[in-house]
């Protein structure tokens, strides 16, 4: 374990894959070095309580439009996913206001979306074809 840290996030509720721990997390040199209990965490220049607060792997973006297919002037999966994770977004919702809407599962797995992709749920919003569906970055 690194014997200190440059910023530890202490008490918080962390969201994992296996549902929420009550743990912190500490960083240092702008990587994570130690997740775990009070008792495991290095002592750090900078140390945040996330008491009441859950801790996230990672920024949501429930509204994205990537414009694929058919503007990918605009913007693209490729492009628009690639800004995401830069700015610490992990996982995106796009809405299919895209040329044809890709507003179900058929649509996104469709010879024309050129790329194979797994979404993680497709909901239709109304009546009108208009709905989000979610992709993971």
């Amino acid at each position: 374990m690194t014997s200190r840290a440059d910023l530890v996030v202490r008490n918080g509720t962390l969201v994992t894959p296996h549902g929420p721990v009550r743990a912190g997390v500490a960083a240092a040199g702008g990587v994570i070095v130690a997740v775990g209990h009070e008792d495991a965490l290095p002592a750090a220049a900078v140390e945040v309580s996330a008491r009441g607060c859950h801790v996230l792997p990672g920024v949501i973006d429930s509204h994205v439009h990537f414009r694929d297919p058919g503007d990918e002037h605009k913007e693209d999966w490729e492009s628009g996913t690639t800004a995401a994770a830069f700015g610490g977004v992990t996982t995106v919702l796009d809405m299919p206001n895209t040329r044809p809407p890709t507003a179900t599962a058929e649509a996104l797995r469709s010879p024309g979306w050129g790329r194979p992709v797994a979404p993680a749920s497709a909901v239709q919003a109304d009546g009108d074809g208009e709905a989000a569906h979610a992709r993971h970055a």
